[in-house]
């Protein structure tokens, strides 16, 4: 691997023996405050997935303003409440969401998630 940088006289230096892969990682946001709104999001994608959606999953982690990661996690978080299995430390936040809000309809849940009919 290449490896180049700039060094404190302005001159550029490389070193082509270099085995160490450096990578540059964008800001990510470390903790997400999850709004009940972001609960409805991911229990829609645990319940029903993104295929009828306009939306992927990385579209959806940057609407709530997370990391896909962090959404997949939060979905299963909802696979644990719903089957008592899996992650524990589940949010009392995503317990209350899948209680009140897991009965409703595809269509239903989509539109109070999404705005989307």
């Amino acid at each position: 691997m290449r490896t180049s940088w700039r060094v404190r006289n302005g001159g550029d230096q490389t070193d082509d023996s270099s085995k160490v892969e450096f990578k540059v990682f964008s800001e990510e946001k470390m903790t997400h405050s999850w709004t009940e709104k972001d609960d409805l999001k991911a229990l829609y994608v645990y319940l029903y997935g993104v295929e009828e959606l306009p939306f992927n999953i990385h579209q959806i982690a940057m609407m709530i303003d997370t990391t896909d990661d962090s959404l997949k996690m939060r979905v299963g978080n909802f696979k644990a409440v719903d089957t008592d299995a899996g992650l524990t430390h589940v949010a009392s936040q995503s317990v209350d969401v899948f209680n009140k809000y897991s009965k409703l309809s595809k269509r239903d849940l989509r539109f109070k998630a999404f705005g989307l009919n």
